[in-house]
């Protein structure tokens, strides 16, 4: 009856700590998470200020699993690279080693409950009482802080009752298999609990009430620390390709940490007996494992510091999805720019690419390419876009390093075509995604049915045009005048409609933006195709040995364009 009594002790003083630490989490993340957000955002521009607000967030949160899911989401909105990320990853390890020493310093030398039972009163009665938000979520983690001492006195003396009948020091000294196995039993409890907090609670408790001896202990704190990784596994399933690299950096800095920390776990024992005795800090278990949690999370960040642009390059090149894959260099080799004619021919070639790869970026704007109908598939557009962003500015940069060499005059125009050709294509992608605001329009049933006619023949036209660029076929000479027509109709549709009230005025004057978007989008790329089938017709001469045809100056072409 007693062990079961015991049991109930245990498990009660778990689920009040996890209660503490969801309470906690919740109202800090609550009362300041767009300002954790700006931080974040704002503060990560050096390796030192990722590092130093990853450790200060994750310190006042509580929960280094709340702040790396914040890391995710940044890094999946494009807000942080994954270089950003690696270094507010690797603060938040040091960060969230704060609540051993909360615990080891706070909740086992006092009696907390006069402490913790007030601020639980006071939390609950402030949320009653106070309405206001923020006023709500500070008392919500107060409320928290309080349950978390709570936790903490439960758990001394659950721990405390176990001493007597299990004690995990008798397998000190039997060898490293189970170390091993007190790492996995520290894996598994935070893979249970999703908190690496709880785990280490747990451990520094159990320690207290001498059921785990400093070599055990350790072990398992090296286990729950890489056990918080799959939170960040779970978070990013589903999730786009950059929110997977910077969960996968998690992994691997708690991995190889852990890996190094258990192998020379002996001397880092001996090592933190030496700091303990040189800071003069109290002689015992609870102590030495805090600190312990501490040093080797230090350790990691000194260990893997160097190798963190080498991991990010690795890392870029993991998880490539298609649209990324399509956006890497296939042609430009930086070996051809002491031989011109190659480097312009390899440039020429990448530029088609781009231009095919840029088309379909645009069709999936407005047609999922499962669907018959107008569906925009928003994903892929804004994964081709930024793929395709790299891709144009690989080939600026190659063209600059051309340009840098002596090239006679024919060529230079040559280059000169080629930089407007990248230049027309940058602007058609960046101007794509105003067309996703006339794609929900054919769904709004109640319409003019004028409306509707005009804005499907525009994007009938559109995704006709596309879909030559697409095929590298060549649009028809009209293509701009019949572009002008549809655009100019849709645009009277518009302004109908929003006479008659049919839609908003903030919707309309956002409609007729887009309209005017979209027309400006596909004269880029008409502009685009005439100068590179040009400079594919002379490429296609030189490759036939004939005599190339002067190049038309760029004023001709503009003329041409419309």
């Amino acid at each position: 009856m007693q062990h079961f009594a015991t049991l109930g002790h245990l498990l009660g003083g778990i689920g009040i700590f996890l209660l503490a630490i969801s309470l906690l989490t919740r109202g800090l993340k609550s009362a300041g998470s767009e300002f954790l957000r700006r931080m974040m955002a704002k503060w990560t521009k050096t390796p030192l200020h990722g590092l130093g607000l990853g450790l200060g967030v994750t310190a006042i949160l509580q929960s280094s699993s709340a702040t790396t899911v914040i890391v995710l989401g940044l890094v999946n909105a494009a807000i942080l690279t994954i270089g950003q990320a690696i270094w507010v990853i690797m603060g938040s390890n040091i960060g969230t080693t704060l609540t051993g020493w909360i615990v080891t310093v706070v909740g086992l030398d006092f009696d907390i409950k006069p402490f913790a039972l007030p601020l639980i009163g006071i939390g609950m009665l402030a949320q009653v009482f106070i309405k206001s938000p923020r006023a709500d979520a500070f008392a919500l983690a107060l409320t928290g802080f309080g349950l978390f001492f709570l936790g903490i006195d439960i758990l001394k003396d659950a721990f405390a009752g176990y001493a007597d009948q299990i004690n995990l020091q008798d397998i000190n000294g039997k060898g490293g298999f189970y170390l091993i196995m007190m790492f996995l039993v520290g894996f598994a409890a935070t893979v249970a609990t999703q908190s690496s907090s709880a785990a280490v609670a747990l451990i520094l408790t159990g320690t207290a009430g001498g059921l785990i001896g400093l070599p055990e202990g350790a072990a398992m704190v090296i286990g729950a620390n890489l056990g918080t990784s799959t939170t960040a596994v779970l978070v990013v399933i589903g999730a786009e390709p950059d929110a997977r690299r910077a969960a996968s950096a998690h992994v691997l800095f708690n991995l190889i940490t852990g890996i190094v920390a258990l192998a020379i776990l002996p001397l880092m024992l001996k090592f933190i007996a030496e700091i303990t005795q040189a800071l003069d800090l109290p002689a015992s278990d609870t102590v030495s494992l805090a600190l312990f949690h501490t040093v080797f999370n230090v350790m990691g960040v000194m260990l893997l510091s160097p190798f963190v642009p080498m991991l990010t390059r690795f890392l870029e090149r993991s998880f490539m999805s298609a649209e990324e894959e399509e956006g890497r260099p296939r042609y430009l080799d930086d070996t051809t720019l002491h031989i011109p004619a190659m480097a312009l021919d390899a440039l020429v070639r990448e530029l088609g690419r781009l231009q095919n790869i840029a088309a379909r970026a645009a069709l999936a704007v407005i047609v999922d390419t499962h669907d018959d109908d107008f569906h925009a598939d928003v994903q892929a557009a804004i994964r081709y876009r930024a793929a395709l962003a790299k891709l144009s500015a690989r080939i600026d940069g190659f063209a600059d390093a051309l340009a840098q060499q002596r090239l006679p005059d024919d060529t230079l125009l040559r280059l000169q075509y080629a930089l407007r050709v990248n230049r027309y294509l940058h602007e058609f992608v960046r101007l794509s995604g105003a067309v996703e605001a006339l794609v929900p329009l054919q769904e709004k049933k109640k319409l003019p049915p004028s409306l509707l006619k005009e804005n499907r023949q525009f994007l009938d036209r559109c995704i006709k045009f596309l879909t030559l660029l697409e095929e590298r076929k060549p649009l028809p000479k009209t293509a701009l005048a019949l572009l002008k027509k549809d655009g100019g109709s849709l645009k009277d549709a518009l302004l109908k409609a929003g006479v008659r009230k049919a839609v908003s005025v903030s919707e309309l004057s956002a409609l007729l933006d887009a309209a005017s978007h979209a027309r400006r989008m596909m004269e880029q790329a008409i502009k685009s195709q005439r100068y590179l089938k040009i400079l594919e017709d002379e490429q296609q001469n030189v490759t036939e040995e004939k005599k190339p045809e002067t190049l038309p100056p760029v004023f001709e072409i503009e003329e041409a364009a419309g």
